[in-house]
């Protein structure tokens, strides 16, 4: 499931990173409490301890889409502590381990363009635009059949530590769950019927 939450307004300053998400009822409660939390911040301290904890909460996530002008970093080393939310486990996992240990190690922040770069975020939203990018991507992944997007997300996570053999079978797996849906059937209808799919999530 993937969490689409339109609001009529937001504050410039926190307009900086959103991510999107594929995970459960718990995953996407705590992103609502984010965005409302995000909506009511003003004064640039306040946008500083956003973009902190912003980085770990998007580091979870499966898609990041960032702004413009966003800021992303783990700067908890200035501070005497380490990331603790995964963010020491993820970011390495996500761009590498010697990328990880440059933004941990220094705590510096970096821009949307590096982050992309980066493999940190997978999208730079137009400018002012980032909730309706975000939006239209969320659109775009709900549209597709709810059980093949679940198992492709968890062929795709279960076989990334695995060798390559190892992962094929984690894929032929979760392709054989899929293989007999009601879904599948519904979009070769719909393909046949040259009409978009109605998928039930059977």
């Amino acid at each position: 499931m993937i969490p689409k939450r339109q609001t009529s307004r937001t504050s410039a300053h926190c307009d900086a990173a959103l991510p999107v998400t594929l995970f459960g009822n718990d995953q996407i409660r705590a992103l609502n409490q984010f965005l409302a939390m995000a909506a009511k911040l003003q004064s640039n301290s306040d946008v500083s301890q956003l973009r902190d904890g912003g980085t770990e909460l998007a580091l979870a996530c499966d898609l990041r889409v960032a702004a413009p002008n966003a800021e992303l970093g783990l700067p908890e080393v200035r501070l005497g502590i380490i990331p603790g939310a995964g963010g020491t486990q993820r970011l390495s996992r996500l761009v590498g381990l010697g990328r990880a240990k440059d933004l941990i190690l220094t705590g510096r922040r970096v821009g949307a363009a590096e982050a992309l770069a980066a493999g940190l975020i997978d999208r730079i939203a137009p400018e002012g635009g980032l909730l309706e990018t975000c939006n239209q991507l969320a659109s775009t992944v709900a549209a597709n059949g709810p059980l093949a997007i679940a198992a492709a997300k968890h062929a795709i996570d279960e076989g990334f530590a695995l060798d390559l053999d190892s992962g094929i079978q984690v894929e032929r797996r979760h392709y054989e769950t899929v293989l007999k849906s009601e879904d599948r059937l519904e979009a070769l209808r719909a393909f046949a019927e040259r009409r978009p799919p109605s998928f039930k999530g059977r």
